[in-house]
């Protein structure tokens, strides 16, 4: 999300403005939920014999499709059937929708509420396809706040490349030292780097790393610790 009229203290004496990706939309960076106690990439794995697919699948999370597929191919063969593997987990996903197992991160909605009750400009900014971010966020009925929707297939170059970001930040009207990008990947917070962004990381399935910490200007536990920093 940008979010340029919403003010903080950045390190320094800077004013800031706000970019944030808050959820992750896709299996490649879904949010940890699981179906019979296992994640959806372990599950269909599983089923591919693939063992170590969770360490494997951990280090796209943030990236477009095609990265993905790319990464998939280098790490398993130009012969693996990454369209039948991420069908599969599409459809193990679009179950848990259907099941309502799909839930926003703690301090989401209010967040979003907060931000755009004090006038502030909200971007989107996900590396998911713009079909599949835009039916999972009206689904959890909060697609409406977004005034700029930046999505995977709009960039030619995927995180930690900053060009997402700093195309969510043009359609706002501002510059990178007047936004702060809000991530819980580290390729999103390499790119948030990358761009010039004040970053900000709320950790989710992958912990902080020394890597994190010295890039991230801000590691903070979840939105709703966000949210009161932003008042």
């Amino acid at each position: 999300f940008l979010l340029p009229q919403m003010l903080v203290d950045a390190p320094g004496g800077h004013d800031v403005r706000v970019t944030q990706e808050l959820l992750r939309h896709h299996i490649r960076h879904a949010r940890v939920e699981k179906i019979r106690g296992e994640q959806v990439p372990e599950l269909v794995g599983r089923d591919h014999d693939l063992s170590d697919i969770q360490i494997v699948t951990d280090r796209c999370l943030g990236s477009t499709e095609e990265a993905c597929r790319a990464f998939f191919k280098a790490q398993y063969g130009e012969d693996f059937p990454y369209e039948t593997y991420a069908a599969e987990c599409g459809n193990h996903f679009r179950r848990m929708i259907g099941e309502g197992r799909l839930l926003l991160k703690t301090g989401a909605a209010e967040l979003l509420a907060f931000l755009k009750s004090a006038g502030a400009g909200i971007a989107l900014a996900t590396s998911t396809d713009a079909a599949s971010a835009f039916a999972i966020l009206e689904k959890l009925g909060v697609l409406h706040y977004f005034d700029v929707r930046m999505t995977g297939d709009k960039v030619e170059h995927s995180k930690p490349d900053p060009e997402i970001f700093l195309k969510a930040a043009a359609e706002l009207g501002v510059e990178p030292c007047e936004a702060m990008v809000v991530e819980d990947s580290h390729n999103g917070v390499r790119a948030g780097r990358a761009g010039g962004f004040y970053t900000v990381m709320v950790p989710d399935i992958l912990s902080p790393t020394p890597e994190m910490e010295e890039k991230a200007d801000l590691i903070i536990g979840d939105l709703a610790l966000l949210r009161t920093a932003c008042r």
